[in-house]
């Protein structure tokens, strides 16, 4: 039982981390010409990345400073998943993501790109 409360509790703190620093897009896939449902977390917190990154079975990576970065700015993490595994968390999570969030998702599942650089539609 208590197992249960705190895979709960793990999964709803993703909920929370997706809604406040979550991106929800499209990855295409040239060959079989389909999209899939690609979901970022980026944030200058590496412990919560890799928390995330646990969770997901994916990497975490330093993201890669631009010349328009500040000396002062925090070097930036982030970690993502795309497809099935997606998919899979958010068939967990779906319930607890906001609306707006539940629309990119269906917008990314539905769009059907005229060109492999075509991203208007979502």
């Amino acid at each position: 039982m208590r197992a249960l409360i705190v895979m709960e509790l793990k999964y709803a703190w993703l909920a929370g981390i997706i809604e406040g620093e979550g991106a929800i897009g499209a990855k295409y896939q040239a060959r079989g010409r389909t999209n899939q449902v690609r979901l970022v977390v980026q944030m200058a917190d590496r412990d919560i990345i890799e928390r995330v990154a646990d969770i997901w079975g994916a990497k975490v990576r330093e993201v890669k400073r631009h010349s328009k970065f500040k000396d002062h700015y925090k070097t930036q993490y982030a970690t993502e998943i795309c497809g099935g595994r997606a998919d899979s968390i958010i068939e967990i999570i779906g319930s607890l993501l906001g609306e707006r969030r539940m629309e990119q998702i269906q917008k990314v599942r539905e769009w059907t790109p005229e060109s492999p650089h075509d991203t208007q539609g979502i």
